[in-house]
């Protein structure tokens, strides 16, 4: 049984800063670790393989994100809502179910276009897409099992089976592969980090093992799951195409050593936005919560509060970057490497004004406005993809990094409008202009330190509401 719902704002604060920063300790050794194993590849693989492994890398979050297609948002929004423990176990074994068919379907096409870059050789390329489907098929069932734990409240649970934890436990393994074994190259390295993956899907299934059945489903069908949750991942997939998924780009377009430098910049970038990612994965539940129980002005101040915060520790990280980019580079990677450095302080950049507002698109998800962010995140898909695939064929490194960061940064601005224009005359009793909307929803402002209380501390008193 899932415990009940506790909307006091002392409790929802509470719950928010031991998830965050449980959440915070797993990335500083999670990033560690994918620093680790992106040195040992490119130090270890060749330019080509070593690009197309960090491209493997990306493939992870774009492939859960097709394979579950915004059903762990679903599952935050519908298990809350349950008050039989039956029914509770059946939503989470119809998502779980729902996963891994969306996987069998999308994962291979994901896997064969991450891959291209090894393309001439059929051999590996075979091996690598089949190793890359099992991984990603992996990922997203573990993914689920950690959105139960973190609506449960089992905040460690939920740390435990996230992709930081996977990362630690793999990179021992790895090592031991490599330096001691003596089997380096990217076939063995990506079977162990399957293997690694499976064990960590395998321990989270066990632990909610009470809390679903894999008999019965929701309404007869699960295509209303897959239905409801596609467009909930829909502005996600775009947000990373355009960042992250450039990796995958730069693999098949690029010469080996161009593609390496590019996959090493891209990698390290997309560290730069972590804390926004672990503060929006660690807030969603809580603000959740909080919107769908009255308290949805409360939910847009913890929002704004994570905005600000990550926007200020990114542009710490982007100064840090453009100081110490160089020697990062080439004492990770190699001197080979510091041709990176343009490529790396323009995507970090980039991630500074990602994380200041990618929070609206969370709040235009927990305030049911699936179809407007999703129609939002399209469009600028097809009018920003065929720009940056033909920036990327005709410039190099450096071009493709500005088309993709300022199509990216297009896109959360477009999707704080939108959330401005939806969602803001909700929260100002039926009516707001455009500009009175991008002031009542999630934006950065300069008052850090009340930004900071906010997520410190609660104001106010519970609110009792029985679930």
């Amino acid at each position: 049984m899932v415990p009940t719902v506790n909307t006091d704002q002392h409790a929802a604060v509470a719950e928010l800063r031991r998830s965050f920063l449980l959440r915070t300790f797993a990335a500083a050794g999670g990033f560690a670790a994918t620093f680790v194993l992106s040195a040992i590849a490119l130090r270890t693989m060749s330019n080509r393989d070593a690009a197309v492994f960090l491209a493997m890398l990306a493939a992870l979050p774009i492939g859960s994100l097709i394979g579950r297609l915004g059903l762990g948002m679903n599952l935050v929004r519908l298990l809350p809502a349950a008050k039989d423990p039956h029914m509770q176990r059946v939503i989470m074994g119809t998502h779980l179910r729902a996963t891994f068919y969306l996987c069998i379907v999308s994962a291979p096409v994901v896997s064969a276009v991450a891959a291209l870059g090894i393309r001439e050789n059929l051999t590996q390329y075979i091996l690598v897409v089949v190793l890359t489907t099992t991984l990603i098929t992996v990922e997203s069932v573990r993914l689920t099992f950690g959105d139960l734990f973190a609506i449960q409240g089992r905040v460690m649970a939920a740390v435990a089976a996230s992709h930081y934890f996977r990362t630690m436990t793999s990179l021992p393994i790895v090592a031991i592969l490599v330096f001691v074994l003596h089997l380096p190259g990217l076939v063995p390295v990506l079977a162990t980090y399957t293997a690694a993956a499976t064990m960590q899907m395998l321990v989270a299934g066990f632990r909610a093992r009470h809390y679903y059945t894999l008999r019965g489903h929701i309404r007869g069908s699960l295509i209303p799951v897959v239905r409801s949750g596609f467009g909930l991942a829909v502005p996600m997939i775009t947000s990373f195409l355009f960042f992250s998924g450039t990796i995958w780009l730069a693999a098949g377009l690029f010469a080996p050593r161009d593609a390496a430098q590019y996959a090493a910049a891209a990698a390290l970038a997309t560290q730069a936005a972590v804390l926004e990612s672990l503060a929006v994965t660690a807030a969603t539940p809580v603000s959740s919560r909080l919107w769908h129980h009255g308290r949805r002005h409360f939910a847009v101040e913890i929002l704004s509060s994570i905005a600000v915060l990550s926007a200020v520790v990114t542009f710490v990280v982007f100064v840090g970057t453009v100081v110490l980019g160089k020697w990062i580079l080439g004492f990770a990677y190699g001197a080979d490497m510091v041709g990176a450095y343009a490529v790396l302080v323009i995507l970090t950049a980039a991630a500074v004004v990602r994380a200041s507002f990618g929070v609206n698109i969370t709040l235009l998800h927990i305030a049911g406005k699936t179809r407007e962010s999703a129609r939002t995140a399209f469009v600028m898909t097809i009018v920003f993809m065929p720009v940056v695939f033909l920036i990327a064929w005709f410039g190099g490194p450096i071009s493709l990094a500005i088309a993709s960061s300022v199509a990216s940064i297009a896109i959360v601005a477009v999707q704080w409008l939108t959330a401005a224009k939806s969602v803001g005359p909700e929260l100002n009793g039926g009516h707001a202009t455009l500009r009175e909307g991008m002031l009542l929803t999630p934006h950065p402002h300069v008052d850090v330190v009340s930004a900071w209380k906010t997520l410190r501390s609660a104001r106010g008193g519970p609110v009792e509401v029985s679930t």
